[in-house]
Formats: structure tokens, C-alpha cells, sequence
């Protein structure tokens, strides 16, 4: 029997040992030549017999792998043969001892899944695995479940690209990356005991494991650490313990069988997790009961809303400066009603008394400060006031986890998760909804993000899309009316409604925050928020809070750990010293309950850019961003989302005043993670900013070796290749950039045909290359344009947004109206070559818009024969007709015969829908205007006005109709016209005139992609 120290019994007994395993221990792989164990050498003995090299037992492992990757095979042969090799290991009776141990966590040098084999073939472990690389993003877990395995040297059965840490240029690359998971280790073990397993003194792995770990502790002695080693000499072990690591000089079998002896005290799975039951809210207590493992992951990450904390103070005054308010706020009806509210609430309700087997998802989207936040709150308690559900709603700074919303679906009847800034997450929501789809369970997801970070996300889940606009008339009477209730108009108090209502009018295009913030105070919004920086009492306090406006600008929280080490005090002495002078400006969230883990952020990231923007100089942005790099952590996940964030925000880099400086900045960020493509993208977007084309060329090649099939990166070689094209002394030089950009875009293209941003691109550079060669080759230039608008064309015949390709059609024509030149030259092209599709639609636009429709008819009509795909010619061909006095009709069975790709796009809809509408066969036009909603148009796309007729009887105005209001409601009203169905006006007040039951009144017809509007409705 073996002496096991009391103290490293009673660690392992409390949770508060960290296992280190290294190679060659309880694990074995069989071969021709028998069962035997990975070790260093043994790998080494099978690589050289692999790729015909003489062995050398002086051949150190990282020796003979750099050898094999540079003059042998290469870096995906020996990662193949390695994981070929290693996948067929399987642990020993004795290494399955460690699914018995509750360890705080463990760590391997090796690169194969053994330790994570062991736990799966344990009938009934005591935790369950979460495996990280040191090259792989951090993911959350709970420490009270989970296991983290922390591969340091890479894990080759990841699932992902390995990127092991094997040559020796290898841990040169890495050695930052590693230093920051020592960091880690350090924070979260200091107090814990440390065993190693499997790891012998003359072992490479080691030396260099043992040298890291003291060299990131020092000055600090190691944590008590306990050494597994049967052959260990005395002077070893005597050297050993001078460094506070203990040798147990047995074998590994001898240690299992000793320690399993011994009595282990009763502090069991049980008892840990009934220590979080008082968390539990009354309500799933007997779910978690029967299943407390599940249930506490679930709590860990979402916060059930049915037992919120309702009764808590609401805080109000917070509230109306811009922070996000509590749930007692809501709860108190403290808040004003916005116009979107009730359509919103009526698709919960909706999905609440429909059929639970499919996924729903609404999307709430608005301009920063436009009261997103708060809006999903309100529709949250109101959900559970009605007892429609459960209701969960994510916590900063967690993670969607796909386990945690089938858990959660499986228990609740009706379940409504909330996600603000859903962009974060749109990844794992679509997987989320992917997987709740499959296996027919049923979930609402009601999300809500800024409308241009929800379009940009990618692989984000569709649904229907509900925009905030700005304040309407009667969102500001409700507005004034919820501030003076409460006491909160402030400088407006004394003021006559009509003048109240004059100011905030003023700004109603600014966003709700700013509005209430400026009419309150009667001040500009930023004045106010920088006399709020400057009325901060002391220095360190403002430092504070300018580290944390760095980070919430961007919507990252700051771990207080991290900001302590930021100001360089301690965690208790930060908190003492920013208690009282930054209360209500700084806001502490809790982001792993579990451990007790705090973040901050700012009130509002509008206010968080107001203060970063206005209040500080250059100078100390520029220190703020440079220490900031330096004391991030990627094993930290709100670190590694907010390293994301900083090397990706443009603003952020370019307060770096120098390409010097912004150079070290990235250099500094390829340490940090040197896998990553996408550092060395936005490395080359800031280069090429910087007008160094050569080297961002450079910089971006090196990124796309590092992933071939990345998308964005082509688009990035494509723009920086464009820019050499378009700036080129010589156009033979120029026309060669202009080919590999060419090249770049349709790669982008080809690994996705709904990638608007390579279509728009592309399109972008033959539109500018086409007003180049304006002076020097017409008939290239009108070449030029043609492909442009054929790259448009095949754009809008498969991606979601096509706003973009629109708005450079809508450039091209313009830019055609005023160069004749380049008119005669298409015309020319037409007449030369009849197959010219794009050209004749360029034209026809150009005609029509110059009020020469049997001339637009004319060039179009061989494309209305022979190619019913180009919908975009069927539309301007219809709306030919029409300005040429043809009849409704006619206009509509033009367009019925290019449906196929044209009822994907919102124009063609708003046309073929109103000209069925205006032709009086109301039922058709109305299946047609359906057809949006099932393709989940963007919310500006859905509801931009892309068809006006004009009036049969005269063409030089737009048609106009008289009818009555039948229904006025909150921000919108119903008129139904002479002749024709009732029609939405959205708006319930126009210019100072207040809609109102039985009024007779005039308006503009116009059609968007959902139905026919009534615009500018004007009484009679």
C-alpha cells in the first residue's frame, strides 16, 4: 500500500484537486506487435517506421514531426496518421478509477480522446466531459456537472481542425496562447491541489509543462501539487519538493489501489447539487427533483421570468437614463406602450393557442436605443401574466447551448425563449430550431437586435421580422404621459402640452433613448453623457468606466477580474474604490452563478459610444486599446467575444494613430490566436485601409491558406484586388488586378449563392471599371456596365437581401442618364448582338424612365419571349404597358409568366400584386402579397413603397383615391376606398391631423411586397 497524503485525500474528497494527465498512462492501443501504451517514444518509433526515417531513441517527438511536415509528407499526413493511430486507444480497468473523482478539472498534453473514451464507457459517471483545445474557442460549462478536459497541446478527435502543438515551431507559435490558459489556471486553481499522472522527469512534454506553470506562478509557489512516478531518483525528488510538488514513487496501479481504500467522505453529487437547490424557483422544484442536473445547466444559462424577481424595487430612475429596466418595473406597468406592441404580443399569443410541434421565430428589430431591450422585457412579463407559458429569457454573457432548448421544450408544454442581441447567437439558434424541427418539438424564439447587425449574422434562422420605427404621434403623447405620471419631465414640466410635444417632436427620428434623455434635460444627448464622464469623482473611476464603455460600445461585458488588473488593484479594493462614485453608471452582472463570476457594462451602448467617442483623447484611446489586448484571455468566453469585437470594429483600430502602432496591435492579436484566419483578415482590411494594397495582399493570402473554404476572406482578396485594379497607373496592370478579383468574388460565390456581398461586389467592380475606361473605350465600358447589371440580375435570382443589389441598379441607371455616350454605345451593343439580355433591359429601364415606354417595349420584347428567368425585364416591360395606356390586364399577364424566380423578390411582388388589385381581381392579388410573408423578406424590404401607378386618365401624376375610415387604432388606420377593399394607412395622425372614424379623406395608392398602402391621406 502506498501513503497518500491527507492532504490530496481531502482535496479530491472537496472537489478542489486538478488532474494532469500526460502519455502512456491507463490507456493501450494493440498493433502486430501487441498491446502497449502511446508513449513519447513509442510515437516516435511508429513515425519514423511510418514515413521511412532511421529512429533515434536521442529523436525527441517535436524533432522528428517537424521533419516529417517539412521535407516529408506535410502537416495533414502526419495529422492523419496521428489520429488514425491514437483512435484506436482504449483505457485500462485502473484509469477508469478517475470517473469516480469529482475533479475541478483536468488537463492533458495528449492528443487523443482516451480520457474522454473512459468517461463514455462509464455506466454512471460523476460528471460529464467538456473537451477544449488550447486552439479551439472556450465554450460554457457548468462546474457543477461538467468536467473541463483541456488538451493543451491540441486535440486531434476534436471534430475541427486539430492544429495540434507538435514541432517545435509549433510551440513557438502557440506559446502566447498557452501562456493565456496558464493564465487561466492560475486564476482558477491557486487554492486547489494539483496531481500529475504519467509524466516522467526526463519526459519532453514535462519539462516543458513543469517550466510554464512555475513561470506563471512565480513569484508565487505552486499550489500543493502530487507527482505519480515510480522511477524517480532521490535527487529528483528532493528538487521536486523544494518546488511544492510531492512524489508518490509508485505506479499508477498502485496509487488507484491505494487511494480506493481508503474511506471517502460523503460529499457527493447529491450534496453538491442540493446546494443549489435554494436557487431553484418553487415552481420547477419537482423537475429539478427528478432530473437536477439538466435543470441546474438550464438556470445556469436562462432565468425563468414566471418567478422572477417581481416584487424588488423597480429602478426607475436608472431606467429613464438608459438603462435596461428590471423585471418589477415591467411587472409595475412603469414603461410606455409602443405602437408595435399589441402585433407583436398577438403572435405569442398565436403560437400559445396553435399546435406545439414546429419552432416559431419573431424577430424585434430597431436602430440602437430605439427601446428593443425593453420591449422584449414587457412582452416577456405580459407572456407570463397571462399565463401563456414558461418563459426564459438568457442571461449576459451565457451561451446557447442546443441541449439546454431540447431540455426545456421536453418539460414545458409551452416554452418562449428571449434573446436580446440575438446576432451573438444566430448560429446556434438556427441549430437550435434545426434540431427542435427534426425531432417535431415546438419552441418560440423571440429575438431581438439591431436591424443591420441581425442582416449581416450569418446562418441566422428565419422568421418574421418586426422593425421599431421611430416615435409616432401617439407613442409621443403615451411618452409624455408615462414621464409625467411619474414625475420625469424635468425642465419640461412647467412647459404647455403643445410645446412638450413640439420638443420631443424635434427628435423623433433620434432614438427613444436620446429623445428622453434630451427632452428631460433639455440638453444635447451627448452634452448630457459627457457632463455625467466629467462629474465622475476621481480618476481612477473614470479609467473604470472608460474600460468599460471600450468593451459595452460593443455590446462585450468586462470580467471585474480583468478590469481590476486593467487599474492594477485587487478585486476588493476595485470595488471599494468605484462603489459610490460610479453608482448607476457602472453595472455589475453576474455571468456564471455558479462560480460567482461578475462582469460590467454601461447603462446603454449608445451612452458607452457617446462617452468613448466624446470624452477622451486620442492619446489614452489609444493606451486603453493597446493594454486591453495585452490582458485579454481567450479562454475566457466573454474575453474571446470581445477580442472578436475589438480586432473586427474598424473605429477601434484606427484609434491606434499609427500604421506602426496598428501593426503591433495585429501582431499582437496573431499571438493570441494564431489559427485564426480571421485576425489576419481584418489584419489585412486595416492594412489595406492604410493604403498598403501590396502587404494586406499578403496578409489576407495567408488567411485563406489557413482555411480554403471561408467565404469572407475571398470577398476581402476580392475588395483589396479591386482597389489595385481601380487605382493602377496602367490599365493592362489594372485589367489583371481586375481578373483575380474577378476570380475572388466568384469563389465566394460558388461556397454560397445566397452571399450578397460577393454578388454586390463583384457588380461594384464592373460598374467602376466601366466609368474608368468611360473616356477611353466606350464600347468596353458599355461591356463593363452590361455585366454588371447581369451579376445584379443573377443576384436577385438567389439571395435574401437584395437591397443592396437594388441600390446599385438604382446607381447604374442614374449614372446612364447623364452619359449619353455610354446610352449610344448599349445601343449600339443591342443592335450588333440581339442575345444581349442585360444590355436591352439597361436600356429599357433608361427609356422608360425618360418617358419612352413603346421604346422600352420594343427592346424588351425578344427578352419576354425567349427568357422568362430575367424577372426584372418582365417588370419593366408590365410597367412599360402601363405608361404606354395599356390595361391592367395585360400588365398582369405579362408578369404571371415570370414567377418563378420573380415572386422571391419584393418589387415583383408589389407590382404583380397591384396590378391584380388595380385590375378589381382582388382575390388573386392578395395570395400574391401572402407570397412575402412565406419567403420572410427583411422588414425594409417587406414595407418600401415599389409601385405607385399613376392615374389612367392623366400619366403626369400618381393615382390617387377618396375613401372613408372605418377603424383607427394605435399608430396605424384602416380607409376603405370607393370600389376597392378596405386599405392600411400607417399612420393614425398625418400632418397635425388626427385620423378619426367616418372621416372622408383622399390618399396616394401605393403597393410594397405585403399588400396595397394608402399614403398621404389628406381629409375632404
Amino acid at each position: 500500500m502506498v501513503d497518500i497524503p491527507l492532504a490530496l485525500l481531502n482535496s479530491i474528497e472537496t472537489q478542489n484537486c486538478v488532474l494532469f494527465v500526460g502519455a502512456g498512462v491507463g490507456c493501450h492501443f494493440k498493433s502486430s506487435d501487441g498491446a502497449f501504451a502511446p508513449t513519447g517514444p513509442e510515437l516516435c518509433k511508429l513515425l519514423c517506421d511510418k514515413f521511412s526515417i532511421p529512429y533515434r531513441s536521442d529523436y525527441s517527438l517535436a524533432k522528428i514531426a517537424e521533419f516529417i511536415e517539412i521535407k516529408k509528407k506535410g502537416r495533414k499526413e502526419l495529422e492523419s496518421f496521428l489520429s488514425s493511430t491514437l483512435s484506436r486507444l482504449d483505457p485500462d480497468e485502473t484509469f477508469k478509477w478517475i470517473t469516480s473523482v469529482r475533479w475541478k478539472s483536468i488537463y492533458t498534453t495528449n492528443y487523443d480522446n482516451c480520457i474522454e473514451r473512459t468517461y463514455q464507457l462509464c455506466s454512471n459517471p460523476l460528471q460529464n466531459p467538456i473537451s477544449f483545445s488550447v486552439t479551439s474557442d472556450i465554450r460554457q460549462y457548468q462546474p457543477i456537472i461538467d468536467v473541463p478536459i483541456f488538451h493543451i497541446h491540441g486535440y486531434l478527435l476534436s471534430g475541427t481542425v486539430p492544429n495540434i502543438i507538435i514541432t517545435k515551431s509549433d510551440y513557438a507559435n502557440f506559446r502566447y496562447r498557452r501562456q493565456m490558459l496558464f493564465n487561466s489556471l492560475k486564476a482558477e486553481m491557486a487554492t486547489a491541489s494539483i496531481l500529475y499522472i504519467g509524466y516522467s522527469n526526463s519526459d519532453y512534454n514535462w519539462e516543458i509543462l513543469l517550466a510554464e506553470t512555475l513561470e506563471d506562478f512565480y513569484p508565487n509557489s505552486l499550489p500543493q501539487s502530487y507527482r505519480v512516478d515510480p522511477f524517480s531518483d532521490d535527487m529528483d525528488i528532493e528538487i521536486l519538493q523544494g518546488k511544492n510538488i510531492n512524489t508518490l514513487k509508485c505506479s499508477f496501479n498502485e496509487f488507484v489501489t491505494s487511494i480506493s481504500a481508503l474511506t471517502v467522505s460523503s460529499f457527493t453529487t447529491d450534496t453538491i447539487l442540493n446546494s443549489f437547490k435554494k436557487n431553484v424557483p418553487p415552481d420547477l422544484l419537482p423537475k429539478y427533483e427528478s432530473a437536477p442536473i439538466p435543470m441546474t445547466r438550464l438556470l445556469n444559462s436562462w432565468e425563468y421570468v414566471n418567478q422572477a424577481k417581481f416584487s424588488e424595487s423597480p429602478n426607475f430612475d436608472n431606467f429613464i437614463k438608459g438603462d435596461a429596466p428590471n423585471w418589477s418595473l415591467i411587472a409595475n406597468g412603469k414603461y410606455f406602450e409602443r405602437d408595435i406592441e399589441s402585433e407583436l404580443y398577438d403572435s405569442i399569443l398565436d403560437y400559445a393557442t396553435t399546435s406545439k410541434s414546429v419552432p416559431t421565430v419573431s424577430i424585434v428589430l430597431g436602430s440602437a436605443g430605439y427601446g428593443t431591450s425593453t420591449l422584449l422585457k414587457i412582452l416577456a412579463v405580459k407572456t407570463v401574466i397571462e399565463g401563456a407559458g414558461a418563459v426564459l429569457a438568457l442571461r449576459p454573457g451565457a451561451q446557447i447551448l442546443e441541449g439546454d432548448i431540447e431540455y426545456a421544450a421536453s418539460i414545458f408544454p409551452c416554452v418562449f425563449f428571449i434573446v436580446d442581441n440575438a446576432a451573438d447567437f444566430s448560429s446556434a439558434i438556427e441549430r437550435a430550431v434545426h434540431m427542435l424541427r427534426e425531432s417535431k418539438k415546438g419552441a418560440f424564439f423571440l429575438l431581438g437586435d439591431r436591424l443591420n447587425e441581425w442582416h449581416q449574422s450569418p446562418n441566422r434562422p428565419r422568421g418574421q421580422e418586426f422593425q421599431i420605427e421611430p416615435l409616432s404621434d401617439n407613442e409621443i403623447n403615451r411618452l409624455l404621459d408615462f414621464l409625467g405620471h411619474y414625475n420625469a419631465l424635468n425642465k419640461l414640466d412647467n412647459l404647455p402640452r403643445d410645446i412638450q410635444f413640439s420638443i420631443v417632436k424635434e427628435r423623433h427620428q433620434k432614438e427613444l433613448l436620446v429623445v428622453m434623455r434630451e427632452a428631460m434635460e433639455n440638453n444635447n444627448f451627448d452634452a448630457i453623457i459627457e457632463s455625467e464622464y466629467r462629474g465622475i469623482g476621481d480618476d481612477f473611476s473614470k479609467n473604470a468606466y472608460l474600460y468599460v464603455c471600450s468593451f459595452y460600445q460593443h455590446g462585450a461585458l468586462i470580467r471585474d477580474t480583468m478590469l481590476s488588473e486593467l487599474l492594477n488593484v485587487d478585486i476588493v479594493k476595485l470595488y471599494e474604490n468605484i462603489k459610490t462614485t460610479t453608482e448607476g453608471i457602472i453595472v455589475f452582472e453576474c455571468v456564471d452563478a455558479a462560480r460567482g463570476h461578475y462582469a460590467a457594462r454601461a447603462r446603454h451602448h449608445k451612452i458607452a459610444t457617446v462617452v468613448w467617442e466624446r470624452c477622451v483623447e486620442s492619446g489614452q484611446k489609444e493606451d486603453v486599446i493597446k493594454n486591453t489586448i495585452k490582458k485579454l484571455n481567450l479562454n475566457y468566453g466573454l474575453d474571446a467575444h470581445a477580442f472578436e469585437l475589438f480586432v473586427r470594429s474598424d473605429r477601434i483600430v484606427d484609434c491606434i494613430r499609427n500604421l506602426e502602432g496598428r501593426i503591433n496591435f495585429f501582431e499582437q492579436a496573431s499571438k493570441m490566436d494564431p489559427t485564426s484566419p480571421y485576425v489576419l483578415q481584418h489584419y489585412a482590411r486595416m492594412l489595406s485601409r492604410s493604403g498598403q494594397q501590396k502587404l494586406a495582399l499578403d496578409q489576407i493570402g495567408n488567411a485563406i491558406n489557413k482555411d480554403k473554404t471561408v467565404r469572407v476572406l475571398y470577398h476581402t482578396k476580392g475588395k483589396i484586388l479591386s482597389e489595385l485594379a481601380l487605382n493602377a497607373d496602367s490599365i493592362d496592370l489594372g485589367r489583371k488586378y481586375l481578373i483575380q478579383a474577378e476570380g475572388c468574388f466568384n469563389s465566394g460565390i460558388a461556397l454560397n449563392k445566397r452571399d450578397y456581398y460577393s454578388f454586390e461586389s463583384l457588380a461594384s467592380l464592373y460598374y467602376d471599371w466601366s466609368r474608368k475606361l468611360s473616356d477611353q473605350d466606350q464600347g468596353e465600358a458599355a461591356d463593363y456596365l452590361s455585366k454588371a447589371e447581369e451579376t445584379i440580375s443573377l443576384g436577385l435570382q438567389t439571395v435574401l437581401n437584395k437591397e443592396s443589389l437594388w441600390i446599385l441598379s438604382s446607381k447604374i441607371q442614374s449614372y446612364l442618364g447623364n452619359t449619353p455616350k455610354s446610352i449610344s454605345s448599349l445601343e449600339n451593343a443591342v443592335r450588333t448582338h440581339s442575345s444581349y439580355i442585360i444590355a436591352r433591359y439597361i436600356l429599357a429601364c433608361f427609356y422608360r424612365q425618360n418617358k419612352r415606354p413603346k421604346d422600352a417595349l420594343l427592346i424588351l420584347e425578344s427578352v419576354i419571349k425567349s427568357n422568362t428567368n430575367e424577372f426584372r425585364a418582365f417588370v419593366e416591360y408590365a410597367l412599360a404597358l402601363l405608361d404606354n395606356g395599356e390595361p391592367y390586364k395585360k400588365a398582369a399577364t405579362i408578369l404571371e409568366l415570370s414567377t418563378l424566380y420573380g415572386m422571391s423578390d419584393p418589387r415583383y411582388i408589389s407590382v404583380y400584386g397591384g396590378v391584380l388589385f388595380l385590375d378589381g381581381n382582388f382575390g388573386e392579388a392578395e395570395k400574391v402579397f401572402e407570397r412575402s410573408m412565406k419567403h420572410n423578406f427583411p422588414a425594409n424590404e417587406l414595407y418600401e413603397i415599389h409601385f405607385k401607378p399613376l392615374d389612367p386618365l392623366d400619366k403626369t401624376k400618381i393615382l390617387s383615391l377618396t375613401g372613408e375610415v372605418i377603424t383607427v387604432k394605435s399608430g396605424f388606420s384602416l380607409i376603405q376606398p370607393d370600389g376597392y377593399p378596405r386599405i392600411i394607412c400607417h399612420a393614425s395622425k398625418y400632418r397635425g391631423t388626427m385620423m378619426r372614424q367616418g372621416m372622408r379623406v383622399s390618399f396616394v395608392l401605393g403597393f410594397c411586397a405585403k399588400s396595397p398602402i394608402a399614403l398621404y391621406p389628406t381629409p375632404i
